[in-house]
């Protein structure tokens, strides 16, 4: 098979999956080797990236997918129902940012950290897809630990955990101390969009999806 017609035929398939495919399975279909496909996808890459056309080829988590690339996303805007748009609050980006920097981390980990409750939160963002219910923490009462999915990734243009922007553990452990350091009455009025700390790890994540 021509390289131009592999090409194409790695295309093809991306589009007919319509989900995220390994270089060894399109290799298995093209009955070429890994190598020779990785180097087509690059190639095809480079193709999507140099010529104006409104999709490109992004690998999330080590497999390739087609997606649209974000400048368009206004105009495809217009086009999806508001029911299926993602609507945030500043406490689901609280919350999805900690579960992020920290998973797997359970839903009572997660409120020591905010110092408040967010059973909302991670229902809304387990129904939005953006995390699962990874495991069970081995301790009384085995609660669920919560991680973040590749569609997480897709929104915020990573293509693996290790692109999030560098929050130190350091940020992370004073948010708990002071969490930890307050009387109950403070925990529990407390204003989350004062909190400059979580506000720099939200600051952080959300410019990835910008």
């Amino acid at each position: 098979m021509e390289a131009v017609n592999i090409k194409a035929a790695i295309e093809a398939m991306l589009f007919a999956k319509g989900e995220p495919l390994s270089a060894d399975e399109m290799a298995g279909a093209l009955e070429i080797n890994r190598e020779d496909t990785i180097k087509y996808l690059t190639e095809l890459i480079d193709d999507y990236t140099s010529e104006d056309r409104g999709i490109n080829i992004v690998q999330i988590n080590g497999k390739y997918e087609l997606a649209t690339k974000k400048e368009y996303y206004t105009v495809l805007a217009s086009l999806v129902s508001r029911d299926n748009n993602y609507q945030f609050t500043e406490a689901m980006l609280e919350t999805l940012s900690i579960v992020a920097y920290r998973q797997p981390v359970t839903r009572s980990q997660v409120e020591d950290i905010r110092g408040v409750g967010c059973a909302n939160q991670i229902s809304r963002l387990v129904e939005y897809g953006l995390i699962y219910e990874s495991d069970r923490l081995n301790a009384p009462g085995r609660p669920f630990l919560f991680a973040t999915t590749d569609e997480f990734l897709r929104l915020f243009n990573l293509s693996s955990l290790d692109d999030l922007p560098e929050v130190s553990e350091d940020l992370l452990g004073q948010m708990k101390l002071e969490v930890e350091n307050e009387t109950p009455g403070q925990t529990e009025n407390k204003d989350t969009d004062e909190n400059n700390e979580e506000d720099e790890i939200i600051e952080e994540v959300s410019k990835n999806g910008d």
